[in-house]
Protein backbone atom coordinates (compact mmCIF):
# COMPACT_ATOMS: atom_id res chain seq x y z
CA UNK A 1 0.00 0.00 0.00
CA UNK A 2 1.44 3.38 -1.05
CA UNK A 3 1.10 5.98 1.68
CA UNK A 4 -0.18 9.62 1.02
CA UNK A 5 1.52 12.68 2.33
CA UNK A 6 -0.03 15.55 3.44
CA UNK A 7 1.06 19.04 4.18
CA UNK A 8 -0.92 21.95 5.94
CA UNK A 9 0.59 24.85 4.66
CA UNK A 10 -0.27 28.19 7.60
CA UNK A 11 -2.79 30.27 5.66
CA UNK A 12 -1.24 33.39 4.03
CA UNK A 13 -1.30 37.15 5.48
CA UNK A 14 -3.45 38.90 2.86
CA UNK A 15 -3.12 42.57 1.75
CA UNK A 16 -5.38 45.12 1.03
CA UNK A 17 -5.72 48.81 0.67
CA UNK A 18 -3.40 51.12 2.30
CA UNK A 19 -1.42 48.27 3.79
CA UNK A 20 -3.68 46.95 5.25
CA UNK A 21 -3.73 43.10 6.19
CA UNK A 22 -6.48 40.88 7.41
CA UNK A 23 -7.03 37.34 6.63
CA UNK A 24 -9.89 37.31 5.59
CA UNK A 25 -10.42 37.86 2.01
CA UNK A 26 -14.34 39.34 2.53
CA UNK A 27 -13.51 41.47 5.70
CA UNK A 28 -10.46 42.90 4.23
CA UNK A 29 -11.63 44.29 1.02
CA UNK A 30 -14.90 45.96 3.37
CA UNK A 31 -12.52 47.48 5.57
CA UNK A 32 -9.68 48.20 3.42
CA UNK A 33 -10.79 47.96 -0.95
CA UNK A 34 -8.11 46.04 -2.98
CA UNK A 35 -4.44 46.44 -2.90
CA UNK A 36 -3.11 48.99 -5.56
CA UNK A 37 0.24 48.13 -7.00
CA UNK A 38 2.28 50.67 -8.10
CA UNK A 39 3.66 50.63 -11.71
CA UNK A 40 5.90 47.99 -12.15
CA UNK A 41 5.45 46.67 -8.68
CA UNK A 42 5.84 42.35 -9.06
CA UNK A 43 2.66 40.18 -7.76
CA UNK A 44 3.91 36.70 -6.66
CA UNK A 45 1.04 34.17 -7.43
CA UNK A 46 1.14 30.32 -5.97
CA UNK A 47 0.26 27.66 -8.02
CA UNK A 48 -1.63 24.27 -6.06
CA UNK A 49 -1.73 20.96 -8.35
CA UNK A 50 -0.40 17.94 -8.76
CA UNK A 51 3.17 17.62 -9.73
CA UNK A 52 2.29 17.53 -13.43
CA UNK A 53 0.18 20.47 -13.59
CA UNK A 54 2.75 22.34 -12.00
CA UNK A 55 5.45 21.32 -14.04
CA UNK A 56 3.21 21.68 -17.29
CA UNK A 57 2.75 25.78 -15.94
CA UNK A 58 4.93 28.22 -16.85
CA UNK A 59 5.43 31.70 -15.65
CA UNK A 60 4.27 34.42 -17.23
CA UNK A 61 3.98 38.36 -16.84
CA UNK A 62 1.39 40.93 -17.16
CA UNK A 63 2.34 44.85 -17.70
CA UNK A 64 0.11 46.94 -16.37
Amino acid sequence: MSTFKAKIFPEPELEFGEKHHHPDPRLGLLQAGPLQTNLGDTIKVGIVGSALTVEKSEPFSLSI
